[in-house]
């Protein structure tokens, strides 16, 4: 190989040491050309290469101190074997994953389970007149309360304005549990009339979100101006009022619910005498 000189990269004199490191320099010398050859034309130095951090990750500050080589090696062969192990190519995240992501995930699926069980929190239990503020306040905290931390944290996680974005998935989730704050504001309506039909179904219902599951009546009601409505109550509180919207139909009197009338979530019922 050519012979090196080395040159240091800081000099600050000459009973100083250097704290930078050394530069090898090559020295340039003439090809040797032997007889009947062509002279070849030299390979030019490589360029030093600029190494820059991924996108959307913070820029790498310089590093002062050396790093042995053996130590660096290794770090290269455990980072080689990683992505050997994963084609396609995710195991580099590994090293750059912030906690960040691991919350948004928790968010997302708290989110995702309040959207399409949070009507649970309202049909399974047994809602009456003084207990019925409890639940419906807990569903609007869950759905509500999963919109705004989702948006948190998906703001967090893409490096974007957190309370603008969380005040987006707040309103969604406001949208979403739009029937229960109606009737978190305006309470329990009464609701009355004589029963016309009633069906209770306790199969697998149809409706506008496809099949599901559930205990779900339908009553029919005809008010005293002869105007008719349909209830369709789901849940708990189908088994419990049937006996008396039975015993109301049986005997020709009117039946007055106390309920939320968006919910459509009986909290009482009892037939009564007309005037």
């Amino acid at each position: 190989s050519p012979p090196t000189r080395r040159v240091p990269t800081n000099p600050t004199g000459p009973h100083q040491p250097d704290r930078s490191g050394i530069i090898e320099v090559m020295c340039a010398q003439e090809p040797e050309i032997a007889p009947g050859e062509e002279p070849k034309t030299p390979v030019p130095a490589a360029e030093p290469a600029e190494i820059s951090a991924p996108k959307g990750q913070p820029a790498l500050e310089p590093v002062d101190e050396l790093v042995e080589p053996e130590e660096l090696s290794a770090h290269i062969r455990t980072v080689v074997a990683d992505l050997d192990a994963d084609p396609e190519g995710d195991a580099a995240s590994t090293y750059v994953r912030r906690p960040a992501d691991r919350g948004f995930v928790f968010a997302l699926f708290f989110f995702v389970g309040a959207i399409f069980l949070g009507s649970l929190l309202t049909s399974l239990p047994a809602l009456h007149s003084h207990n019925w503020f409890f639940w419906v306040g807990l569903r609007l905290l869950v759905q509500i309360g999963g919109g705004l931390w989702f948006g948190y944290a998906l703001a967090d996680m893409m490096e974007l304005g957190r309370w603008q974005i969380a005040l987006v998935f707040l309103l969604f989730g406001a949208v979403i549990s739009m029937n229960a704050l109606l009737d978190a504001v305006q309470g329990p309506q009464p609701v009355e009339g004589t029963v016309a039909a009633y069906v209770p179904e306790t199969n697998y219902l149809h409706d506008s979100f496809g099949w599901q599951l559930g205990l779900r009546a339908q009553i029919e009601l005809e008010s005293s101006d002869g105007h008719f409505m349909v209830l369709t109550p789901a849940g708990a509180q189908v088994p419990r009022w049937r006996e008396t919207v039975r015993r109301c139909r049986e005997s020709d009197l009117p039946i007055q619910f106390l309920m939320l009338t968006r919910l459509e979530i009986i909290l009482d019922a009892h037939c009564f005498q007309s005037a």
